[in-house]
């Protein structure tokens, strides 16, 4: 196991490449095919998609 670092990559996890979070091997990324990960990133997408009105939406029954 190892880690990587990135010159893009802002204390705040952020990439100041994409101007967007940090998200390291997605589209765009540096490190997109250079390096293997333990979990795939369009995995870990899913998990950043966030649905801004949730909390407004009706609750199922």
């Amino acid at each position: 196991m190892s880690s990587f670092s990135c010159l893009h990559f802002d204390q705040k996890n952020f990439c100041l490449l994409l101007n967007k979070n940090c998200l390291p091997g997605r589209k765009g990324c540096v490190l997109k095919n250079k390096v293997q990960f333990a979990i795939p990133v369009e995995e870990r997408m899913k998990k950043q998609i966030v649905d801004p009105f949730k909390e407004f939406r009706r609750k199922e029954k």
